[in-house]
């Protein structure tokens, strides 16, 4: 009986792990419409971007190409991709890409005049927020110029002091300068150079974080190279009929994913959706688009000294340790179990007694049982016994 128990337990604490590692899985995100190829190189391509057929981009500006199947550049533009901000399994909260853009040099040996960027009439402006601009030289002023939809002139630019005996580790004024850029949708610019000496000079627009990090380089090594990362943010003109066949998601709908009406361009208007809290991944790809986090993986530690986490769709728990709650169980089964088979032991010594009796008596009874006792008044006896004649006693 022992044995059958410690089975029992066993099987329902083996089933309680399973059960927790299915509810913590995660099902592989999706990144791309189906069937359609999501990778060029060890780049990911992930909607509204898309290769091959036109029903794996949204529309012609984010159709890529992967050309000699490890370099994907944007058909429209001709602009090489570096990434489409899924990193890592989840999707960046922000409309982002990243491309390589053309370095501006000045009189420097075998390095031709390339163009900025020209993203004119395009779903594509430069991020103000993740890119600066920046320019290496000694003494060196660089301006970026830039005319907005409007017709008004913005620009920004730095101006670096010279050091010939000063090495650039870091960006900071001495032959290197960086700056902001101005916070409005620009999407073409100029970037000039205001002392035209015979020094060489470059400048150029640049993702932050990435010209930041090269901190571990001279920044004057950039001149050997002919682009730079520059983030982009992108835009969908369409209606959500176009995209899901359906109208908004508002955010207290039961969906994974909400939408809202974002900028407005000449007439046409755009709209932007996102995974709600507890999912994450590409809204635009719903109903399979936004798919849970894992808050137990993304954040260890979130359930110390509470419990165990425990993942669940769009959420998570904290449960108790499960040792300590089978261990008890187990106990307070195993108690209840000894008390069942000790009151069972008494029941049944309790019937078999009453059997017995029982079976006692019904013996007695077939074999006569007990014989019938009269008694006499002296008249009687003194009938019986002839006056009570001495004759009459036996024995």
């Amino acid at each position: 009986m022992v044995r059958r128990l410690l089975l029992v337990c066993t099987i329902v604490f083996l089933w309680l792990i399973i059960h927790d590692s299915l509810a913590s899985a995660v099902p592989a995100a999706t990144i791309g419409k189906h069937g359609c190829q999501t990778e060029c190189g060890n780049v990911n391509i992930s909607f509204p971007f898309g290769i091959g057929s036109p029903h794996c981009y949204a529309d012609d500006w984010f159709e890529v190409v992967c050309k000699n199947s490890s370099r994907p550049f944007l058909k429209r533009t001709n602009l090489e991709v570096l990434n489409t901000s899924y990193i890592d399994g989840y999707l960046e909260t922000d409309q982002t890409i990243q491309v390589r853009s053309p370095i501006t040099f000045w009189n420097c040996k075998g390095k031709g005049t390339q163009g900025p960027l020209n993203l004119t009439g395009s779903p594509f402006v430069l991020s103000n927020d993740q890119n600066i601009v920046a320019a290496i030289s000694y003494d060196v002023l660089a301006l970026m110029s830039s005319s907005i939809l409007d017709g008004t002139e913005i620009s920004a630019g730095c101006k670096s002091k010279c050091s010939n005996k000063y090495h650039n580790r870091s960006c900071n004024g001495v032959n290197c300068c960086q700056t902001t850029i101005p916070s409005h949708d620009m999407q073409t610019y100029t970037i000039t150079f205001q002392n035209t000496d015979s020094v060489c000079k470059y400048a150029f627009v640049v993702d932050e974080n990435w010209f930041m990090s090269s901190n571990s380089t001279d920044f004057v090594e950039i001149k050997d190279m002919h682009f730079v990362p520059v983030t982009l943010y992108w835009t969908l003109y369409h209606s959500p009929q176009e995209i899901f066949g359906n109208e908004f998601m508002p955010e207290n709908s039961g969906s994974k994913y909400y939408c809202q009406n974002g900028a407005v361009s000449g007439n046409q208007t755009s709209f932007r959706c996102f995974c709600k809290d507890g999912y994450s991944g590409i809204a635009y790809l719903s109903p399979d688009g936004c798919q849970d986090v894992n808050e137990c993986e993304m954040s260890p530690t979130i359930c110390d000294g509470v419990g165990t986490c425990v993942n669940t769709v769009g959420s998570y728990k904290c449960r108790k340790p499960k040792v300590l709650v089978v261990v008890i169980g187990v106990g307070s089964g195993l108690g209840a179990l000894f008390l069942l088979i000790i009151g069972a032991r008494c029941l049944y010594k309790s019937i078999k007694k009453r059997k017995a009796i029982k079976r006692r008596k019904q013996l007695f009874k077939q074999n006569g049982g007990l014989l019938r006792t009269k008694l006499f008044n002296s008249k009687e006896l003194q009938k019986a016994t002839d006056n009570f004649n001495l004759d009459r006693v036996l024995g």
